[in-house]
């Protein structure tokens, strides 16, 4: 009877983490909703997209630097995603680093979650050839913590598809650039 008293008290003080655990889950996704339709959040995403049609890439790669681009997708939602994305490469305003940056801060939030975060990433990539696609592979694996290009490719592209495309992309980019270089060229292991 001692047993089962101090069992339930253990299995009772778990229920109360968790349902804590689970109020704050709720209480985190109904903060960001309300921030999503916040007119404020779409009085950045309109900041954003003037700052993109300026067309002046160092004042974009700039500001990216200096602001927390997660928190941006996070409450700019998909019109930001596509504002960092797609229509910031239309622009050509994304410098190299600047795509290491959003292709970063998109791990950050959880690319694997959501197929337009994997149509946005697998664009930036895309947007990368020969010897920058190299380079934005290297600032990837260079970022100082678990982000990088191997969890991209084999955790966060968890759609076959997608993951074939950002594989078969870096692939031929490889075989062209060891073309040009006369054979292999160092090898990279992904």
């Amino acid at each position: 009877a001692l047993w089962s008293a101090a069992n339930n008290a253990h299995v009772a003080k778990w229920c109360a983490y968790l349902s804590f655990g689970g109020l704050f889950l709720v209480m985190i996704r109904t903060t960001a909703k309300v921030i999503r339709t916040d007119p404020k959040a779409g009085h950045l995403c309109a900041i954003i997209h003037g700052l993109l049609e300026s067309g002046d890439k160092d004042t974009v790669q700039y500001v990216l630097a200096n602001v927390s681009i997660p928190t941006l997708l996070e409450v700019g939602g998909d019109r930001m995603r596509s504002l960092l994305s797609h229509q910031a490469l239309e622009y050509k305003v994304l410098t190299l680093l600047s795509k290491a940056m959003i292709v970063h801060a998109m791990q950050v939030r959880g690319v694997r979650f959501c197929v337009d975060s994997h149509k946005a990433v697998l664009s930036i990539v895309r947007s990368c050839e020969g010897r920058d696609l190299t380079a934005l592979k290297k600032i990837l694996d260079d970022s100082c913590n678990y982000n990088n290009l191997y969890k991209l490719v084999f955790t966060d592209m968890v759609k076959q598809p997608w993951r074939d495309r950002l594989r078969r992309h870096i692939k031929e980019q490889a075989l062209a650039l060891r073309a040009e270089m006369g054979g292999r060229a160092g090898i990279k292991v992904l």
